[in-house]
This record gives structure tokens, C-alpha cells and sequence, in this order.
């Protein structure tokens, strides 16, 4: 389970794997999301693994006492964000644009500071202001791979 909030169909799943005696694994999220509260809950109880990547899954999944086969751990360009930083990205929608006024509000920080934080985290490359003055996620950037928006032009060979 990667997310979850309190009242969601995937904890009656995790019910019912518990009961079939099936290995229930849970990403930790941020503590401020109401979509990781389950998730915690879930390793608090005990009822899921806590699992931080592709390794640990292999490792759970792969023949008892056999090591899994060694992965590279990946940079990604959120895991050097500090509290604040992290708290107005998270604020921004998936596919959306909001003003710096409204992501001040959602991120619990100052608008002042949410100004130079939208500023530090262009300058990264993790968001972009739009023509109306609004601010969007740019899609791939938190997994390092930025999509590209090129016109046939640009495009290339």
C-alpha cells in the first residue's frame, strides 16, 4: 500500500490479505498527508512490512535466505528538500496550477516564504510559473526524468 486515507477501500483489502495470510507491504509518506495515515497505522500495528523501495520488495518476495540481488539507490531530486520546501510541492496538485496565495494557504507557510521556495524549487526544475502567474508541478521532475514539451522543431533526431 502506498497510500490510503482513513476511510478507504484499500484497508478492507489489507483486512481481508491479513486474513488469507498474505504479505501486506506499506510505504511510509509524509506524516502531514491524510493519504499516508493508513499506511502508518498499517506498520505501527503490524498488519504490513515497511518497505522503502524496490529492494525491499525483492528481499520480502524472493527465496528465504537468499540475499536479493543488489539494486543501485536512486537520487531523487525530493530527498534534499527540507520541511518547507517539501511542504508547498506537496501542496501543488498532480495536474493543476495554483496561485502562490493559495499554496501558502494548503502549505501552512508564510507567503513570503512559499515565494522564495516556489523560486528555489524552479530553479531545480521541480515546478514552473505559468503565463497567469499560477504554479504547476513539471511532470517527471520529482523522479529525476523531466518530460520534455518540444515542438516538431525541436524535436530530436
Amino acid at each position: 500500500m502506498v497510500e490510503a486515507a482513513v476511510r478507504s477501500g484499500a484497508r478492507n483489502t489489507v483486512t481481508w490479505a491479513n486474513a488469507c495470510h498474505r504479505l501486506v507491504m506499506a510505504v511510509p509518506g509524509p506524516v502531514h498527508s491524510v493519504n499516508s495515515v493508513t499506511p502508518h497505522r498499517l506498520i505501527r500495528d503490524q498488519e504490513a512490512v515497511l518497505v522503502t523501495g524496490s529492494q525491499d520488495v525483492l528481499e520480502l518476495l524472493g527465496p528465504v535466505g537468499r540475499p536479493g540481488k543488489a539494486l543501485a539507490r536512486e537520487h531523487r531530486p525530493l530527498d534534499v528538500l527540507e520541511a518547507d520546501e517539501l511542504a508547498v510541492y506537496e501542496a501543488l496538485p498532480a495536474r493543476a496550477a495554483l496561485a502562490a496565495g493559495e499554496l501558502s494557504l494548503r502549505s501552512s507557510t508564510p507567503l513570503p516564504l512559499t515565494l522564495g521556495i516556489l523560486d528555489a524549487l524552479e530553479e531545480r526544475g521541480l515546478v514552473e510559473s505559468t503565463p497567469g502567474g499560477r504554479w504547476r508541478i513539471v511532470p517527471g521532475a520529482a523522479q529525476g526524468r523531466p518530460q520534455l514539451n518540444l515542438t516538431p522543431e525541436e524535436t530530436p533526431e
